[in-house]
């Protein structure tokens, strides 16, 4: 079940109107906020359940109980849109940029509970501005369901069952394990492209698993979503984790539920839980 409650309901409110205006670091020169869109309703695609609306300034947003997932559609005019979810209770928040004629899925992170969703819109000097707020309340049916199927940075793409094949898969622990050593052994770090991100030359970048598998190189959020796109597909649930590594970098990797336990996996530094550093990695979001 899942209540909605339109307008600004809450007293609290973590995240000022004044504060988004100054995200324009995080949200646009950062790699880690937007990854692959799936053009028109074929984003919908998988995603059932009781659809729920909330009719927003220049996106449609509907909440899907059953999935754990929010489906977003471009409704604006022109330009490129952005939603902000946050928990209540919860420091941190994620972002999601909803350009032009595109739709997105977005996973519902942090469980059940209220959560107050900004509508933004990305102005021509590259910062947000707020044009409206919502409180939901979730009540989500499985913990689980957000980490599993297509979400906003996972897709499966024409090239996921080859690559599935090709791993080979037997069990859940072993099919961790060895896509993890498939990553680590053929997706080599793409250096130039994370300069260019980095550098602010790219603005905007959204990974494409069929382009990470096809280059066999990417950055730590390709190399991150490869591995959630796999496992996902298998329907065994994976968490992109996005925080700082052990040298205090922005960094993304992955957790995934193996026998009840969320085991950390960093397929770009080949890291993984029981190593020593992975001690000082601290996750800020969870995609």
């Amino acid at each position: 079940m899942i209540r909605i409650f339109i307008g600004q309901r809450w007293s609290k409110v973590r995240i000022s109107n004044k504060a988004l205006w100054v995200l324009a670091v995080t949200v646009v020169t950062v790699a880690l906020l937007t990854s692959c869109t799936v053009e028109g309703n074929e984003s919908i695609e998988g995603i059932t359940g009781e659809e729920i609306p909330i009719k927003t300034a220049g996106i449609e947003v509907i909440l899907k109980e059953n999935e754990g997932k929010l489906v977003t559609n471009y409704k604006g005019y022109n330009g490129t849109y952005a939603i902000i979810l946050q928990k209540d209770g919860e420091e941190n928040y994620n972002t999601y940029l909803i350009s032009e004629n595109s739709s997105e899925i977005v996973n519902i992170t942090y469980g059940s509970g209220e959560y107050e969703l900004k509508v933004c819109k990305l102005t021509e000097d590259s910062k947000l501005r707020v044009l409206e707020n919502h409180g939901i309340q979730i009540e989500l049916v499985d913990e689980y369901a957000p980490f599993k199927g297509i979400s906003y940075y996972t897709n499966y793409g024409t090239g996921i069952e080859d690559l599935i094949k090709l791993i080979g898969y037997e069990n859940t622990n072993e099919f961790t394990e060895k896509t993890y050593r498939y990553i680590v052994e053929n997706i080599e770090y793409d250096h130039d492209l994370a300069w260019m991100v980095t550098s602010g030359h790219l603005l905007i970048y959204r990974p494409s698993i069929d382009n990470i598998i096809e280059r066999g190189k990417g950055i730590c959020i390709d190399q991150a979503s490869l591995m959630a796109s796999i496992l996902r597909y298998k329907d065994i649930p994976t968490k992109i984790a996005i925080g700082y590594n052990d040298i205090h970098e922005y960094h993304a990797w992955v957790e995934v539920l193996v026998d009840g336990e969320w085991l950390m996996y960093d397929p770009t530094n080949n890291y993984k839980h029981g190593d020593i550093v992975v001690e000082n990695y601290r996750v800020l979001r969870y995609y």
